[in-house]
């Protein structure tokens, strides 16, 4: 699902075009995505807040969180971030 970019709302790592619906997810992709939203909310003077919908985001890598920022989702069991297999290896 695409969302529109609204710069009045918190970051929306859709805008990036994460699939993160299902556990067969790209962790490229993902990765990318999250990261990008993440960078994008930390260039703002006062940050932003970066929130992940609802599904699963494989991510293969450490994701760098900006110190003005915070991360949001839609719950426990709602919005997972699971390691890519081997990822972590």
């Amino acid at each position: 699902m695409l969302a529109l970019r609204d710069d009045s709302k918190p970051v929306n790592v859709w805008w990036f075009y994460a699939p993160g619906v299902t556990p067969a997810n790209n962790s490229v992709a993902d990765q990318a995505a999250l990261q990008a939203a993440l960078t994008y909310a930390a260039s703002f003077v006062n940050g932003r807040a970066v929130y992940i919908p609802k599904g699963i985001y494989l991510v293969s890598n450490s994701l760098v969180i900006g110190s003005n920022c915070h991360v949001f989702g839609d719950g426990a069991g709602e919005t997972v971030l699971r390691g890519a297999a081997g990822a972590y290896a």
